[in-house]
């Protein structure tokens, strides 16, 4: 719900505002950061955007479709607040308090693929292969937003 809220304001703040949005409205000035950091028994959520007008919390009316965000961070979260990172833009963030330090250990199994079988990577080199040219491209696609 924490992400969901300070993610939804980031694209509120930074998103294209045309109508009937599409895909190819997105350039570098829309996109948003997301990180999630693990501190003792704390979780902090860190959700960064080129806007420059930091969230304030309102109390919305009865019949108000939204405003209520902000609310819930406040009502979930042990803290949250802003700042400004040297690079620009805003960082909006909340920490949230876990009831018992989280195991990171490798005993789950990994999720399932959902690409068909015949289309999946098999593990090992060629599988490296191809996920270092998905990154290569990613960044590829990055460095031309600039």
């Amino acid at each position: 719900m924490v992400v969901s809220e300070l993610v939804t304001n980031g694209v509120k703040a930074t998103g294209p505002r045309t109508p009937h949005r599409k895909w190819t409205d997105v350039t570098a000035e829309h996109i948003l950061g997301v990180q999630l950091r693990l501190d003792g028994l704390s979780l902090y959520v860190e959700v960064w955007d080129s806007g420059r007008e930091a969230p304030a919390a309102r109390t919305p009316t009865i019949d108000d479709e939204g405003g209520r965000g902000l609310l819930l961070v406040q009502t979930l979260a042990k803290r949250w607040g802003t700042y400004r990172p040297p690079a620009g833009g805003k960082i909006v963030w909340a920490e949230l308090a876990l009831p018992v330090a989280p195991s990171l250990t490798t005993d789950v199994p990994p999720l399932p693929h959902r690409a068909p079988a015949h289309l999946r990577v098999p593990p090992g080199k060629v599988r490296e292969q191809v996920e270092t040219a998905l990154m290569r491209r990613v960044l590829d696609g990055l460095r031309t937003l600039r």
